[in-house]
């Protein structure tokens, strides 16, 4: 897709407001995220209303009712807190809600689709990561004040839950794959908030540190790619388009497509995921990897069955073990042996 659009010359929306190929592709993107957070909210709508039952009146387990009722007082806590402090930036209420609404429904995907398919690097585009497209290309700009225009870009810049890889959200389903809630509640609960802690302090620590060390210059890469993507923004505000609108439309109907097609046709082999997180650098890194994986898969179901795809698994788990534990002995040795000049082990 790229290569022909860069190829043939793509532009969309109007004279004032165009976006190029890698854009369009984000806007795209962005229409599938919506749609698969809507196709599972859709399917799991029993689930959910069972749930907003025994919140609501207390039926079923009590203990159940308990968990299922603090987790919707802290979902509703953390969101109130999230928008009132982008309100106290000076977005205005309706900017933080829809914003924060954006935000967390790409995070919703994206942790979903990690704990659906194992792989921790997919990410969505970085102007989708927090909803920026859709205000700036599909709602417009037109109508925000300067002071407005500069909260929402901190709001939605790296400076706010960290950057494209929002590594805090795919280690909360691992961390319940590994811990049973239902069993361990306080352990569980325990765990998360003591490695937010130390996880933390620890990031302070280290960017003090690093400025007093190389210089607080260090972090203004980010700081001035933010800074100059404000003040255009402010001094070139963008409006809502038809055209614009059409191609996020179209990105939301071909994962509706997909969908359709992975339920009706049990051969099927494309899933909207691809579509929604096309053209991001985890995907783009990792195509290569992805691939051999799904060759080895392929390959055991095919010649040994079921049987042999189970008895490798232990195998694959190794490899992986193996790996992190490579990386964590050649950390130690760098520590105590090179402290100053370390040796990179594990990159992209």
């Amino acid at each position: 897709k790229i290569g022909a659009m860069d190829r043939i010359g793509f532009t969309a929306g109007s004279s004032s407001h165009t976006i190029g190929s890698s854009e369009a592709l984000a806007l795209e993107s962005f229409g599938a995220i919506l749609f698969i957070a809507a196709w599972s909210v859709w399917l799991a709508r029993g689930h959910l209303r069972q749930v907003w039952h025994q919140v609501r009146t207390g039926a079923g387990d009590r203990r159940e009712v308990l968990l299922y009722r603090l987790a919707l007082l802290g979902l509703v806590l953390s969101a109130l807190y999230v928008i009132g402090w982008a309100t106290t930036l000076g977005t205005g209420l309706p900017l933080a809600a829809g914003s924060f609404l954006l935000m967390a429904t790409t995070f919703f995907v994206t942790t979903k689709l990690i704990a659906a398919t194992g792989f921790p690097y997919m990410m969505p585009a970085w102007s989708n990561a927090k909803g920026g497209s859709f205000i700036t290309n599909l709602i417009g700009t037109d109508l925000l004040s300067s002071r407005q225009v500069v909260a929402f870009k901190i709001f939605t810049s790296s400076a706010f839950f960290g950057n494209i890889r929002l590594p805090a959200w795919p280690a909360i389903p691992h961390a319940l794959r590994i811990f049973s809630l239902r069993d361990q509640p306080w352990l569980v609960t325990s765990a998360i908030l003591v490695a937010f802690i130390v996880g933390s302090l620890v990031a302070v620590w280290a960017s003090l540190e690093m400025a007093y060390d190389k210089g607080g210059a260090i972090f203004l890469m980010g700081a001035v790619g933010v800074f100059n993507e404000t003040t255009h923004l402010i001094r070139n505000p963008t409006s809502t388009d038809l055209v614009l609108w059409l191609l996020w439309l179209w990105g939301f109907l071909e994962a509706w497509i997909l969908a359709f097609c992975r339920s009706r046709i049990y051969w099927f082999p494309l899933h909207p995921v691809g579509l929604a997180f096309q053209y991001t650098s985890g995907t783009s890194i990792y195509w290569f990897s992805l691939f051999l994986v799904w060759l080895v898969k392929l390959t055991l179901l095919r010649y040994g069955g079921v049987k042999a795809y189970r008895q490798g698994k232990p195998f694959f788990y190794g490899l992986g073990v193996g790996y992190v534990v490579g990386v964590l002995l050649s950390g130690i040795v760098d520590a105590i042996w090179f402290p100053v000049h370390g040796h990179t082990v594990h990159d992209w």
